[in-house]
């Protein structure tokens, strides 16, 4: 069974009902993180345990990943879990860098509203009665 989500953790584990075959298994590693954890740390996540390490010479052997080196170790791939949770001092900050977002970008929305109102009423309410194009609309509404 896979885990919840939760706020603020990020978690890698084994899904047997994620498509593809992997490590000779059905299934693939998921990588999760709920509200708060950002794209970018699973994605670092993923880099660390899937990405083959750096050779040290290039006579060296191709290295495997963190999860290639743990198969050929003989430990099986489809008991892994992992979670991290956000210290909740940086939960807080990340709330806070998101409501101050939400905040600014309402008003910007309701800045350009305002504007394309205004730009609108001006335009209705000119002397000259014709349109951008010089078309003049009909006075009785037709």
């Amino acid at each position: 069974m896979a885990p919840r989500r939760k706020d603020g953790v990020l978690q890698a584990y084994w899904s047997s009902k994620a498509d593809g075959e992997n490590f000779g298994v059905r299934g693939d590693i998921v990588y999760d993180w709920g509200e708060g954890c950002r794209r970018v740390d699973g994605h670092l996540l993923h880099n660390v345990l899937s990405t083959p390490r750096l050779r040290s010479l290039p006579s060296d052997p191709q290295p495997l990943s963190f999860l290639e080196d743990l198969q050929a170790r003989g430990y099986d791939l489809t008991t892994l879990r992992f979670s991290i949770a956000l210290k909740p001092d940086t939960r807080e900050a990340e709330r806070l860098k998101r409501e101050q977002y939400e905040r600014e970008e309402a008003a910007r929305r309701e800045a350009y509203e305002r504007a394309q109102y205004e730009r609108l009423k001006a335009k209705y309410d000119r002397d000259d009665p014709k349109d951008d194009l010089g078309f003049t609309p009909p006075r009785d509404g037709r």
